[in-house]
């Protein structure tokens, strides 16, 4: 069975990791330098933007008996399907004919990146390093020379830069064969399982544009008037909620040491009756402007693409355990609120934006803003949105698998508790 190996070098004026593979291949900016590829063993080659479409991905994709690798998968098929594809005629592979070695990677514990990955198991060739800071130059735009136009977009594109990436990609497609060589595709049942992960991350999940928006002009409208609050009560010494170290250097200064800026520890310190009446200002001003899910707004409308959807919102084998985790949004992390019985007068709240209103029913509006967040996760017109969550789902099934291979083998009790291995990332883990 044929395999074709392949690697697309794109640039574009977004970032991939702010705004999600979708986004970033259907942007109108986004552009492919080239394609590095080769078939099985044989030689690597380059294509770019004006020559004819390589005849191995028209067969590729007719012939049922070829598959196709790359690693991170996703991002081949996504710029193949918005950009290669509409602009220049690239066939589309079908999903069930197509591998991922970044899956296969995750599934053994291996990391998520190719160069770890690749030094994990002492592969030949290795990540070409030069090249890796060469790639990210010409991913980008570059700064306006003088006489040009300061607002236009402009690239790093001299030949020698060119050259530079093209054998870039062409030694990623070789470190990329020796790793399909190493370890292989997944195995049949977590292929299926695989392509339904990019069957629903294709598919998305619906975004609130209209709260987002709401949300986010509260935080624009408050935030001013804390950090100018903050700047006055230290002297100018922390000028914003996010200066963590001078934060605590200033609250040490003032009798008030604390290890870090927790919510958790923000809320004992509050309890204290030794802190002055401006310390005790200057932490309800970190507890009331600081609330993590206030920045999930700004994450949801860069994810959010046309159709008013996140996609590839979740990542295949996150866990070393095999559960999904997630990309950008963080979606499977979103806060709790503090009054669930009045969520959705809250939420009407923050979808007015009257921040006099929103004041009027709670002291600090970016804790009504923080605790909406869920609902900026709605349904479609016409769709119903239903949730579950399995609570600590990942340590019920644990125990009961353990109190089953336990039962089978009661004389192994001791050697299996002392043998277990410790729960870690697939990120950080190189095992089997």
């Amino acid at each position: 069975m044929p395999i074709l190996h392949h690697d697309y070098e794109t640039r574009s004026v977004l970032y991939i990791e702010e705004v999600g593979a979708w986004r970033y291949s259907q942007d109108p900016s986004t552009e492919v330098w080239g394609c590095a590829f080769a078939v099985d063993d044989g030689p690597i080659e380059w294509w770019r933007p004006g020559e004819v479409i390589p005849e191995p991905f028209v067969i590729a994709a007719q012939d049922p008996t070829w598959l196709t690798s790359a690693y991170n998968d996703t991002f081949e098929r996504l710029i193949t399907q918005h950009v290669t594809g509409p602009r220049y005629g690239f066939p589309l592979v079908p999903i069930e004919r197509r591998r991922c070695l970044q899956a296969s990677s995750l599934l053994l514990a291996l990391p998520g990146k190719l160069d770890k990955v690749a030094k994990a198991l002492s592969l030949e060739p290795q990540k070409d390093a030069a090249g890796h800071r060469v790639m990210l130059q010409m991913a980008r735009p570059r700064k306006p020379r003088e006489g040009e136009d300061p607002d236009g977009i402009y690239w790093v594109d001299d030949p020698e830069k060119y050259e530079a990436l093209k054998a870039y990609s062409k030694i990623d497609v070789a470190v990329e064969r020796a790793l399909y060589h190493r370890i292989g595709v997944l195995p049949e049942a977590e292929q299926k399982l695989w392509q339904l992960d990019a069957v629903i991350n294709d598919r998305g999940i619906h975004l609130d544009g209209d709260l987002i928006e709401a949300a986010i002009g509260v935080c624009e409208q408050v935030k001013p008037a804390l950090r100018a609050e903050l700047a006055a009560l230290t002297d100018g010494l922390v000028t914003s909620l996010d200066q963590h170290i001078k934060f605590k250097d200033w609250l040490k200064a003032n009798g008030c040491p604390i290890e870090d800026i927790q919510a958790d520890t923000i809320e004992k310190a509050l309890k204290g009756n030794s802190i002055s009446t401006t310390v005790r200002r200057v932490l309800e001003l970190r507890r009331d402007g600081a609330h993590a899910a206030v920045n999930k707004y700004q994450s949801m409308r860069a994810w959010r693409a046309d159709d008013g959807r996140a996609h590839g919102a979740f990542r295949y084998h996150g866990a070393s355990t095999g559960r999904w985790s997630a990309h950008g949004i963080q979606l499977q992390n979103l806060k709790r609120p503090d009054d669930i019985d009045n969520i959705g007068a809250a939420i009407e709240l923050v979808r007015a934006g009257n921040i006099e209103e929103i004041r009027r029913v709670h002291p600090s509006p970016l804790q009504v803003v923080g605790n909406v967040v869920r609902g900026a996760v709605a349904a479609a017109d016409d769709h119903e949105l239903i949730a579950g969550d399995f609570s600590g789902v990942e340590s019920r099934v644990t125990a009961w698998l353990d109190r089953g291979r336990r039962r089978q083998c009661p004389a192994r009790r001791d050697l299996t508790a002392r043998c277990r291995p410790a729960r870690v990332h697939a990120n950080d883990h190189v095992g089997g």
